[in-house]
């Protein structure tokens, strides 16, 4: 439904100065980041040819290719996840793989 002007401005008034910046305030007091975003979490199927593509896209640098399969140090990883886009053979992995 659309708003009239009206209802639209008493409902900004009523947020105050709400940004999306400030709409996760809070939010990392209640996640405990370190253990969700872990580099633990990602997996190389067999499927992987060591392309090393993954490397070579990682923003952060991160990725090392050990042998013909890569490994992402904690402290580098940005968790951008391109590694995970840009596999071609979707071999990476985050997570629970089904």
């Amino acid at each position: 439904m659309r708003q009239t002007g009206q209802k639209r401005k008493a409902k900004e008034a009523n947020m105050g100065a709400w940004t999306k910046a400030n709409s996760t305030d809070g939010l990392l007091g209640h996640v405990e980041l370190d253990r969700v975003l872990d580099t633990q979490n990602f997996a190389v199927s067999d499927a992987c040819v060591g392309c090393g593509r993954c490397e070579r896209i990682c923003p952060a640098g991160a990725i090392i290719m050990d042998g013909k399969h890569p490994t992402w140090p904690d402290a580098e990883c940005l968790m951008c996840l391109g590694c995970v886009r840009a596999c071609p053979a979707r071999a990476i992995s985050y997570g629970a793989r089904q």
